[in-house]
């Protein structure tokens, strides 16, 4: 786990995951009320995804490959961009009921689906509708922990770590009206 007084976590502090071997990875809250998020392998940290606030809404990330922003856009679409970079690598269009069109940069778009019924179960698919990642959050008492499964056509997508970045980002939103 990340330190509680670390708000700016480096690449350095994230262990590398190798996307061949995991299956399931694990977001928590370490802190109630305080909107940030560690993705575990395990018991190693991967990645950090951080609430930036109301007057900047979006979230800011890291992992091992870097940092990321995470902006939101028009009508509860999200883009994903390095921090100085104009164009993002994944663009999010939202349309209703909770679907979403992610435009990839590195890769023809996936959609964002319900995963069985209830809100808190989510899933990136092809177009085809071959599932990629499922995403289940488990809502607590002001702390949103959740699960993330990797299938195996997603091992080998060049962007997989942003995806599931963007994902855990849509699903906290969904969640948190205020974290729009």
């Amino acid at each position: 786990m990340i330190s509680d007084d670390s708000q700016n976590p480096s690449p350095a502090d994230f262990a590398a995951v190798d996307w061949r071997r995991v299956d399931t990875l694990q977001w928590t809250q370490p802190r109630r009320f305080v909107r940030r998020w560690e993705l575990n392998d395990g018991d190693q940290p991967v990645a950090a995804l951080r609430w930036r606030g109301p007057w900047r809404p979006g979230f800011d990330a890291v992992t091992r490959g870097g940092a990321w922003q995470i902006d939101r856009s028009f009508w509860l679409g999200l883009d994903l961009r390095r921090p100085g970079e104009e164009e993002p690598e994944i663009r999010v269009r939202a349309s209703w009921l909770g679907r979403a069109r992610i435009e990839r940069s590195q890769g023809e778009a996936v959609r964002w689906r319900r995963d069985g019924w209830g809100f808190s179960r989510r899933r990136i698919e092809t177009a085809e509708g071959t599932p990629l990642i499922h995403f289940q959050m488990d809502p607590g008492f002001f702390r949103h922990d959740g699960q993330i499964a990797i299938e195996s056509e997603a091992r080998s997508l060049p962007d997989l770590e942003p995806l599931i970045l963007v994902g855990w980002g849509l699903l906290v939103s969904a969640h948190r009206q205020h974290a729009h």
